[in-house]
């Protein structure tokens, strides 16, 4: 499970819980509660989820060549992941939840600080999941980076003229320098990661990882996103894991770069 934490695989989904009618007048929404079928910001785009003791990992992806819910269970005799169709979600808990209900897997996860218990990284979301004749299982989840990828393209495009042709693991609010970008950086075929912070006006700095930077976010590495027009690199994810690869677009369409998430074969 360390290598799946290190590697990304560190993933996450949800389920749909169907609300119950009770023949009452309903209750307007209070102000900031999303429209009926909205999904608040938080919970838009890739979710990811991930459970310790026993050791498991959701993916939630709504698109893309790799659509559906992978649900890998670390913890088995041997462990493997298993790939359900994609479920819509529903909102509830006045935007506070998100659910989903896919074959024989149930994924509940609510906007709440959560620990993993086993590291120094905070969560934003909690996660419930709930399979047939199983015990629950409990863990965190979080809104994977590349969601806001667009929003941090000049902070990864400064800091790859400084570390030309590396991969970008994640990105995003610098937990340590208020008002600047974050974006870690690993080296093409592993072995080496740099963080560099981006100021307000633009200027790159590499610092150190991770304890100039503060708590690690959730969520490095999944997925790690090769920044076009590199081409993705040809390495071995290590034995008894495979490659995920999906494009990474822009809202205009244009091509940001390829995705990379390493998973169980």
């Amino acid at each position: 499970m360390r290598t799946a934490l290190r590697t990304g695989m560190l993933a996450g989904a949800v389920v749909a819980i169907l609300a119950l009618g009770t023949g009452c007048a309903v209750t307007p929404p209070g102000p900031g509660a999303p429209a009926a079928g909205a999904i608040p910001p938080a919970f838009e785009g890739r979710l990811a989820a991930v459970g310790t003791e026993p050791f498991w990992s959701i993916d939630l992806v709504p698109e893309g060549p790799d659509r559906g819910i992978h649900f890998s269970d670390f913890s088995a005799a041997v462990p493997r992941e298993v790939r359900l169709d994609w479920v819509a979600p529903e909102v509830t808990g006045a935007g506070q939840r998100v659910v989903f209900r896919a074959r024989d897997l149930t994924v509940t996860l609510t906007a709440a600080p959560c620990s993993d218990g086993m590291s120094d990284i905070r969560y934003p979301m909690q996660a419930d999941v709930q399979r047939p004749g199983q015990a629950p299982l409990r863990g965190c989840g979080y809104q994977s980076w590349i969601h806001g990828v667009e929003a941090a393209l000049p902070a990864i495009d400064a800091c790859l003229l400084r570390r030309p042709g590396w991969l970008v693991s994640w990105a995003g609010a610098d937990p340590a320098r208020t008002g600047n970008t974050l974006v870690l950086l690993d080296r093409a075929g592993g072995g080496e990661r740099r963080a560099c912070t981006v100021d307000a006006a633009g200027a790159a700095s590499m610092v150190g990882f991770a304890a100039e930077t503060g708590e690690q976010p959730p969520g490095v590495g999944n997925p790690t996103l090769v920044r076009a027009p590199m081409a993705v690199p040809d390495h071995d994810a290590g034995e008894g894991w495979c490659r995920r690869l999906h494009p990474v677009r822009g809202r205009d369409g244009a091509e940001i770069g390829t995705g990379m998430v390493n998973h169980l074969c």
